[in-house]
């Protein structure tokens, strides 16, 4: 038999309560405006963010925090209470991240096809219409939680920063020459960081340089 692949996984699994969540997520908060198929985005689609960005984010976001302090299990359904908090959760930080960042905000504005070429001019304009950077806000606002901020305020925060690609905070951080995103896990950890910096967290004198 051939193996699921990590997609179609994340469409059909029962056994995984963070992609079940993210489908609801998908479907409900995000309108359906999802790729369940694909990591990214094309630049002419009618989509704002990837089911894998949804599943990767929620797990960072509840995985080892002040939430849940365990690490979240993806091969057998937790209790009930645990999904309760879960759901809860997730979905409050993805609804916080669609209603504090303006960018985002005028991308479910209308989630109709009538949206699609306002969705396709921001994600040529702004990076945060990016999937990748999508999941390095959530491991930014994690830090700032952990650091002691609120949620709400993490975000407030985080829609006054300057997403545009042009904005040169993000060079070579998260855009290169040409305005390319830079992908990769270790790229997205930095941008966490830089982003969580642009938040107001301290970084050590070894990460400024």
């Amino acid at each position: 038999a051939k193996a699921v692949s990590k997609a179609d996984n994340l469409i059909i699994s029962e056994d995984d309560y963070m992609a079940i969540l993210s489908r609801g997520i998908a479907n409900d908060t995000f309108k359906s405006l999802v790729n369940s198929k694909s990591n990214t985005i094309s630049d002419k689609s009618n989509d704002i963010t990837t089911l894998s960005a949804l599943y990767e984010g929620s797990i960072e976001y509840i995985s080892e925090s002040p939430i849940y302090p365990a690490k979240v299990t993806t091969d057998f359904l937790p209790d009930l209470a645990t999904q309760a908090l879960w759901k809860s959760e997730v979905e409050k930080m993805w609804d916080l991240m669609l209603t504090s960042i303006p960018p985002l905000v005028d991308a479910i504005k209308d989630p109709s096809d009538e949206g699609q070429s306002k969705r396709v001019e921001l994600r040529e304009t702004y990076i945060i219409m990016k999937p990748v950077v999508q999941v390095a806000l959530v491991m930014a606002i994690k830090r700032m939680i952990d650091a002691g901020s609120s949620l709400k305020s993490a975000f407030q925060k985080a829609g006054k920063l300057d997403w545009r690609f042009e904005c040169t905070d993000w060079d070579r951080v998260a855009v290169n020459p040409g305005e390319k995103i830079i992908a990769g896990k270790q790229s997205q950890k930095l941008l966490s960081r830089i982003i969580a910096y642009r938040l107001g967290e301290e970084l050590t004198a070894k990460e400024l340089k």
